[in-house]
Order: structure tokens, then C-alpha cells, then sequence
């Protein structure tokens, strides 16, 4: 709250709130979507996988919120870009790594020596392609793939913002929607 004198003697009060791309709502779409996954893993809920999805969305909703909450006019195209890569690194490699540094440790303290083999894939957020080509080798990892896809995510998305106009930002942002279905369904015919 800020103070401006009107008359001596008398105080007008003048509320300022500070931006934030923050929304409450969001935490309790993430708290949906976080309690579908663990009902589908106890088979409770055979649609839990759609909690993933949804997290996906919650994920794009917040970049790209924060993306154009950043102000690109008043950033250099490789500040805002390298920017965004360190709030996004400061934030998720921390925990991840720290989790995978666990999983390698149980893993290999049960004899569950061959996580070692996906190492080179954890660590360089290519985690989902070795499942998709091996399969899982060790269950506390299953959920790391999302991971992985959101740090592919984060490769491109920033350079749109970056060096797009907003029509073709726009534009470009329209094409990846439809293209998505498409490139899915001919994945799965070409992986299946």
C-alpha cells in the first residue's frame, strides 16, 4: 500500500498490487490431476492416465503465461531466453537429479545393477525415448518420463516467444495444436 498526501492533514490511500502470474485455481487442477495418477497406478481409476495429460496443459498454461508476463520488449532476445532457462533450471534439475541420485542408489544397493545403462538417458532428459525403445528397468523411475518430455518442451518453446511477432507466434502456436494429434497417431502406427 502507498501514501499520497492530498491536503496537509489528510492521507489518500492508494493500492498498488504488484503483477503475478500466479492463479490459485491451477494448484487445485495440479492436486486433480495428482490424485488420478496415483488412482490409476492402485487401479482404482482406469482414466487416471488423463491426470498426466492434464498436467501437461497445467505446464503449458504456466510457461506460457510466464513467457509473455516476462515482457519481451524490455528483454534482449537471448536475455529472456536465457531467463527463462535458469528459472526452469533453478527450479526442476535440483529435485529431479536428487531423485535420480536415490533411484541409482537403491536400485544398485538391491542388485538392480543395470539402471546404470539408463543413466546417459536420465541425465539428458531423454528418458522417455528409452522407454519407449526398453522398456522400464526400474519401477521408482516410470514417472520420469514426463519429465524428460517437458524439458524437450522447454527447448523450442522459448525461442517462439523470443523471435516471433505475436501474429505468428500466434500462427505458429495454431500449427503445433493440429499438427500434434496428427504426429501422435503416426507415431503410434509407426511405433505400434
Amino acid at each position: 500500500m502507498t501514501y499520497t498526501a492530498v491536503k496537509p492533514g489528510k492521507i489518500a490511500y492508494q493500492l498498488s498490487a504488484a503483477p503475478s502470474a500466479y492463479v490459485g485455481e491451477v494448484d487445485a487442477l495440479r492436486c486433480l490431476a495428482m490424485t488420478a495418477v496415483i488412482l490409476q497406478h492402485c487401479q482404482l481409476l482406469p482414466f487416471g492416465w488423463t491426470g498426466v495429460w492434464l498436467f501437461f496443459v497445467i505446464s503449458g498454461f504456466a510457461i506460457t503465461s510466464s513467457l509473455l508476463g516476462s515482457g519481451r520488449a524490455k528483454h534482449s532476445k537471448p536475455g529472456l531466453i536465457r531467463n527463462f532457462y535458469m528459472r526452469r533450471c533453478l527450479r526442476i534439475w535440483p529435485v529431479y537429479f536428487l531423485v535420480v541420485a536415490i533411484n541409482i542408489i537403491a536400485a544398485t544397493s538391491v542388485g538392480k545393477g543395470e539402471i546404470i545403462s539408463a543413466l546417459p538417458w536420465l541425465a539428458t532428459f531423454t528418458y522417455n525415448y528409452r522407454m519407449i525403445l526398453d522398456g522400464e528397468i526400474w519401477p521408482a523411475n516410470g514417472h520420469l518420463w514426463t519429465i524428460s518430455v517437458e524439458e524437450q518442451f522447454y527447448l523450442a518453446f522459448p525461442f517462439l516467444f523470443a523471435y516471433l511477432t505475436k501474429q505468428r507466434l500466434a500462427a505458429a502456436l495454431w500449427i503445433c495444436v493440429a499438427l500434434g494429434p496428427a504426429l501422435r497417431i503416426l507415431l503410434t502406427a509407426w511405433l505400434g
